[in-house]
């Protein structure tokens, strides 16, 4: 959390002790800076109230607001959630489950990144806060059972979000929910028809990633056929592409919906640009390897590129394994490393990766332009 963010919501006393002013040992002024760095984090007002042991637990921050209990219908809700865009889209499924499950029984507003998601959602009411909405900071733990059980990622928010408002909620819907506005359904000044391609991974998770040589090919393969916009964000690991159009940190998130609303299709890492992809009910092919479960990513109108069952390190269950080798950053994702590398050009890829080639992707793509799920007329 930004330290200027905080001190936003910070008057008075609660300034004093932030900035060092005060009389209190130094270690119950750090309790409080801890508290209030959560607070500020959940969307909620810094305030005096005793620490325990310098945090709020979670579960204590979730309750913060006005509970159900003390609401008449309309029940209002705040859902927070602090987790990548990808993450946060998915989130629209549970928004939109609840409302069609519980028509009218509730309003909800939302706290999260990339708050261009929610532009035009007709399900978000604004004005809603903790002075008047109880507070829900939305996960999906479920995650940790998902190499045991059949559950997409859009079910375990689902479950969450169930559980903390107590009602049997269930999954209504089988993608996300995106909205653009009438501007943003005029055709951008792209060559058509053309694919977006997202070659890159964030530094997190390299393992997502399939490298350059593989992305190019497919380019390559489809040259005066499907003209490509390369995209990712220019602070991420996005080598540029040759004989493309190059949009790497050129895109706002609204421009890259709009992007993909009028494309063709597009092709990957699972990544946010492909629960935009289902968001819109588009072709994506995306490549999953070994790292997860494909129940838990795969949509019904995404081609899944899997090697699970296929290789020592995913045979029995996926291997959720963080960065291909080791970046020294100090992030303990340098401990979680594939098991498998290889050489793929001048990148190291995972040998999930490896094994699916360009050829699976290729193929994919040919397969949707024969039964004219990828239309190349204009």
């Amino acid at each position: 959390m930004y330290i200027e963010e905080i001190k936003k919501e910070l008057t008075g006393r609660m300034l004093d002790i932030w900035q060092g002013k005060t009389d209190l040992p130094p270690e119950k002024a750090e309790e409080y800076r801890n508290l209030w760095r959560q607070q500020v984090r959940y969307g909620l007002e810094p305030s005096l109230v005793e620490p325990k042991k310098g945090v709020v637990p979670a579960k204590e921050v979730m309750k913060q607001g006005v509970p159900l209990s003390k609401q008449k219908p309309p029940y209002k809700l705040l859902i927070k959630n602090g987790n990548s865009p990808g993450d946060v889209l998915v989130l629209s499924a549970a928004i939109e489950s609840l409302h069609v499950q519980f028509p009218d029984k509730y309003l909800t507003s939302v706290g999260t990144p990339c708050m261009e998601i929610w532009r035009h959602n007709p399900r978000i009411t604004p004005g809603l806060g903790a002075h008047n909405a109880e507070v829900i900071q939305a996960e999906y733990p479920l995650i940790n059972w998902s190499d045991s059980s059949p559950l997409h990622f859009m079910a375990a928010f689902v479950s969450d979000l169930g559980k903390k408002i107590n009602e049997p909620l269930r999954l209504q819907v089988n993608r996300p929910f995106l909205y653009l506005s009438d501007d943003e359904k005029k055709i951008p000044d792209v060559p058509r028809p053309y694919m977006l391609v997202n070659s890159g991974t964030k530094t997190d998770y390299t393992c997502k990633g399939a490298g350059r040589k593989i992305y190019q090919e497919i380019v390559d393969h489809f040259a005066g056929k499907i003209n490509f916009v390369q995209i990712g964000e220019a602070h991420h690991l996005h080598g540029p592409l040759e004989r493309v159009v190059n949009r790497i940190g050129q895109t706002t998130a609204r421009q890259l919906f709009q992007l993909a609303f009028h494309s063709v299709g597009g092709v990957g890492p699972i990544t946010f640009l492909q629960h935009i992809y289902a968001a819109f009910q588009k072709p994506y092919v995306a490549y999953l390897g070994g790292r997860e479960p494909l129940h838990w990513e795969h949509y019904p109108t995404q081609t899944t590129l899997t090697t699970l069952g296929q290789l020592p390190c995913c045979r029995t269950s996926s291997c959720w394994k963080s960065r291909v080798v080791p970046l020294g950053d100090g992030d303990q994702k340098d401990k979680s490393l594939c098991l498998l590398p290889v050489l793929s050009g001048d990148e190291m890829i995972p040998s999930c990766m490896d094994l699916l080639g360009s050829k699976a992707a290729i193929e994919a793509i040919e397969r949707m332009i024969s039964t004219g799920v990828i239309c190349l007329g204009t």
